[in-house]
């Protein structure tokens, strides 16, 4: 009650002190007190359940006048009357809204000779009322409104009148709650309904899972994806029924879910391409979420959004399919095209061909062996992608091969004015030299080409307890927040309008996350427009046979990196 222990006997000490306006007071907490008006659905019209409280206050006092009132900003507003001709008056007139700053039963012997009221209209114009005795109704801790009577003529309400006045007013105040309570129940129906139209509406599927996983709802969506009926899927586990085996049949262990980490540490979770089952035990792959519900301190279930792909990995398939044909048939004429252009570069062109001759011929060479890298490119994008990319492994010593790295990209660095700074550290890889080596050229790279003249790239390595970092910063233009959920994307490229400019396939990046994931690794980017990028490549010494990559997270903080860098997988 506006912080008050009780409604009826506030405490001179314990009792806080309303803020005072010109006209009325202002309680404490009225945003609060408010907002238990607007659920009560502030005093639009009148009832026979609060007429019969003031008619039994009329008798047993034996007055004229008796109003069951809510107050709000502006006005008294009455939900039973009698002894007045109007619904309402101004707050800045109202006696009633004295009462409400009183918290407790509040008497007036002689409104007249009271100044605070003796200039009220229901006291000077022609209803004449000349004494009053009021109490706050108090609902949900607030008081909304009074129960109040009025006499014609100066008078004392004694101890049993004011005592049945409290009664009564405990009367209103069960049937306020009441309403209140009623009208609690209608919005949440309201709620309910404009809840399921969302869901509904929604092309997604969507499941709602209690902390034991098991399912609270599903929207219609869901419903036609997996094939149930309206309804069957509530009250049934989630994984065993949707999730319980991998595409080959293979069982997939509960506690290897993404369901069961989420209900168990909150994390969310994004998957891509996994497989669902429907009811008649047919697999659809799957692009899925899953997020944690909580109450403020535990987890108390989850909710998952899923989509069919199965159109999408079928063009994918068809598009893999067409650029793999291309790429081969594109190598054998481009092969036999470098090679006459070399030895007309070599200077089988002769001496009588003439300066522009000489110019187109480089200028084709220098194409096709632009062309050349990019069939190269996309044939190792599609075996990479496919995890179809032999690899080599064996024992690599990382300071040579970041001195390889460095090697590879000298001739561009110097054309571009850039210098890289190699700090090799120390240590063993085990994997695929030439394909590492790959990686690291390709983010050279693209340090250099978004490097200014005159600045530094550098290349570093150190060890942790899981494996190899390999760092590369420089001091670019940076990525903005929004394109760095993209870079890794194939064909996509930070700044298309540069893209000449820059001479990149957009798919070196791609090829890289590819392979660096190849040998159970992971690769991020900590990058902001303005101070430029770092890419942070994490490589296991040795890969066991049959473990699992480190997500981002776990690899990060194994190998003392912040935290804070935007993964890539």
């Amino acid at each position: 009650m506006d912080g008050d222990a009780s409604p009826r006997r506030p405490g001179p000490s314990g009792t806080r002190t309303a803020a005072v306006s010109d006209t009325w007071p202002q309680l404490w907490h009225e945003h609060e007190r408010r907002q238990v008006l607007q659920a009560l659905e502030a005093t639009q019209h009148q009832d026979e359940r609060f007429d019969r409280i003031t008619r039994m206050a009329t008798r047993y006092l034996a007055v004229p006048i008796a109003l069951v009132s809510l107050i709000d900003d502006e006005r008294q507003r009455f939900r039973s009357v009698i002894g007045l001709d109007r619904t309402d008056v101004p707050r800045d007139v109202s006696v009633c809204a004295h009462t409400l700053d009183a918290g407790d039963v509040l008497v007036v012997p002689d409104l007249g000779a009271d100044e605070r009221f003796r200039s009220f209209p229901v006291v000077a114009g022609p209803t004449g009322a000349r004494s009053y005795v009021g109490l706050p109704l108090v609902v949900a801790g607030h008081r909304v409104g009074t129960l109040c009577v009025m006499d014609t003529r100066p008078r004392s309400f004694d101890e049993d009148e004011r005592a049945a006045l409290i009664d009564l007013a405990a009367w209103a105040e069960s049937e306020l709650l009441g309403e209140q309570s009623r009208e609690v129940v209608r919005q949440l129906d309201e709620l309910r309904r404009r809840y399921a139209m969302v869901l509904d509406g929604v092309a997604e599927g969507v499941v709602g899972l209690d902390a034991a996983g098991v399912v609270t709802f599903v929207n219609g969506a869901a419903e036609q994806l997996l094939g149930w009926p309206h309804g069957d899927l509530v009250g049934r586990a989630m994984h065993p029924t949707l999730h319980a085996r991998h595409a080959d049949g293979s069982p997939y262990p509960a506690h290897e879910c993404p369901v069961s980490a989420t209900l168990r540490t909150g994390t969310e979770q994004r998957l891509l391409q996994e497989v669902f089952w429907r009811r008649d035990g047919s697999p659809f792959p799957a692009d899925w979420s899953v997020g944690a519900v909580d109450d403020g301190d535990d987890v108390v279930g989850a909710v998952v959004v899923f989509e069919d792909v199965t159109r999408r990995v079928e063009l994918d398939r068809i598009k893999d399919g067409f650029v793999s044909v291309v790429s081969h048939e594109l190598r054998t004429p481009l092969t036999s095209l470098r090679g006459a252009l070399e030895l007309l570069t070599g200077g089988l062109l002769g001496e009588h061909a003439g300066p522009d001759a000489e110019r187109l011929v480089t200028i084709a060479h220098t194409n096709a062996e632009r062309l050349a890298r990019l069939v190269d490119d996309i044939l190792d994008l599609e075996r990479s992608s496919r995890g179809d990319m032999p690899l080599a492994r064996g024992p690599i010593d990382v300071a040579r091969l970041l001195a390889d790295a460095a090697g590879t990209v000298h001739g561009t660095a110097t054309h571009a004015g850039v210098t890289v700074q190699v700090d090799p550290g120390a240590g063993t890889l085990w994997g695929d030299e030439h394909r590492l080596l790959q990686v690291l050229s390709n983010l050279l790279g693209n340090a250099i080409r978004f490097s200014p003249e005159g600045s530094t790239v550098r290349l570093a390595a150190g060890t942790g307890t899981w494996g190899v970092r390999i760092g590369v910063a420089d001091d670019g233009v940076g990525i903005a927040p929004e394109a760095q959920e993209r870079v890794f994307e194939r064909f996509w490229q930070v700044d298309a309008s540069d893209t000449r400019a820059r001479s990149g396939t957009g798919l070196g990046l791609a090829i890289a996350k590819n392979i660096v994931e190849a040998h159970g690794g992971a690769i991020a980017l900590d990058s902001a427009v303005g101070r430029g990028s770092t890419f942070t490549v994490s490589l296991p010494q040795r890969r066991l046979p049959g473990s699992s990559p480190p997500d981002d997270e776990t690899a990060m903080a194994q190998l003392d990196v912040p935290t804070d860098r935007r993964s890539a997988t």
